[in-house]
């Protein structure tokens, strides 16, 4: 049978545009016996059997719509891929759900098996014999694997083709904490494994790369990478400070070498400003870099004050684009000092270094 063997789809029941005195409502249980009308019990009654000259009533073409457009309605449910929801009503008219019997949950998107035959238990409720349909699957996005791996067994996620596997976590010292197996080259190939201590160990001639460039041998002797230099994302020997990677110390999110490595903190403290006419220095030193236009002699201002008067203070006076002269300051301290110009500039620009 093919997909294009499915026959015509119910888009309406069975007389569903009957007028009222066409289509009947069919009873569980004849309402009048011997009336002739029909029921879900007896169908058609024995009288509607029997000719009209015996006595008997003829059967009656409401019923015959009325039994057709509920069948034809129940068939439209399921061609609409409707799967019902629990019914306490019809569960005990038929003695309970069967098992494997699946219902709709209230919340659209789920659905309940019954794990027991004659099941008369509401699906959700405190020891119901219900269980939900994905209860052993994992969600397409946001689920979780849960549980653990069984020391000695492994565990596949490419079976089939026969490649790349996980394999345990194991609990003798000499396998490592977790050892990576592969297929390629022969069966379960030891080619990766980490170590109680932190360590990773690549074996059969491997080596770390990112992006096709490879960052460094697997040898390791005295201490160092065996590549010679930093070529081609390679990790350096000689020319990476007297030939050392780093030491074991990891502050800050990077490998420290004590007395080499600057830290964030010592580079916000020594360095970092958000204002481009102050630079800052090592040790506690601060160099102003700073111009002021069409000025006369009188008293100037530091961008940022210095915690003491500055070391050194240059002046140079600018006219037409050309340094003119250069010029005394008098009277400094930390906020500023004062100028005694001879005549008046476009401008002047200072250089002044001291203690922030």
């Amino acid at each position: 049978m093919k997909q294009s063997d499915f026959p015509e789809r119910f888009a309406k029941p069975i007389a569903d545009s009957a007028s009222a005195g066409n289509l009947a409502t069919i009873p569980a249980t004849q309402a009048t016996a011997g009336d002739g009308t029909a029921s879900v019990s007896l169908g058609f009654p024995p009288e509607t059997f029997i000719g009209r000259s015996a006595g008997g009533v003829p059967p009656r073409g409401q019923d015959m719509n009325g039994f057709l457009h509920r069948l034809s309605a129940v068939l439209q449910a399921y061609q609409a891929g409707m799967i019902g929801q629990y019914d306490a009503t019809f569960a005990s008219g038929i003695g309970g759900y069967p098992a494997g019997a699946v219902v709709a949950g209230a919340t659209p998107g789920t659905f309940w098996v019954s794990t027991a035959e004659n099941n008369m238990t509401i699906p959700g409720a405190n020891g119901a014999a219900w269980q939900n349909l994905f209860a052993n699957y994992l969600p397409l996005a946001g689920g979780k694997l849960q549980g653990s791996l069984a020391i000695g067994n492994a565990y596949s996620f490419d079976g089939a083709g026969g490649y790349s596997m996980l394999y345990r976590l194991s609990s003798v010292a000499s396998d490592g904490v977790l050892d990576v197996y592969s297929n390629v080259g022969g069966t379960h190939v030891n080619v990766a494994r980490i170590s109680a201590d932190g360590s990773i160990a690549i074996f059969g001639g491997g080596h770390f790369s990112e992006n096709g460039q490879q960052v460094a041998t697997q040898s390791w002797a005295g201490g160092q990478f065996a590549t010679p230099s930093w070529v081609s994302s390679q990790f350096a020997t000689s020319a990476w400070v007297s030939g050392q990677f780093a030491t074991s110390s990891w502050v800050n999110g990077t490998f420290e070498r004590a007395g080499v490595c600057l830290t964030l903190s010592n580079y916000n403290n020594d360095f970092a400003t958000n204002d481009d006419r102050i630079i800052n220095l090592p040790y506690g030193n601060m160099m102003q870099c700073f111009s002021v236009d069409n000025v006369s002699s009188g008293r100037i201002t530091f961008p940022v004050a210095f915690s003491a008067a500055p070391q050194s203070i240059l002046v140079q006076a600018v006219t037409g684009g050309v340094i003119s002269h250069y010029h005394c300051v008098w009277e400094p301290d930390a906020a500023g000092f004062t100028l005694n110009l001879y005549g008046s500039y476009n401008a002047i620009y200072v250089e002044a270094k001291g203690k922030k």
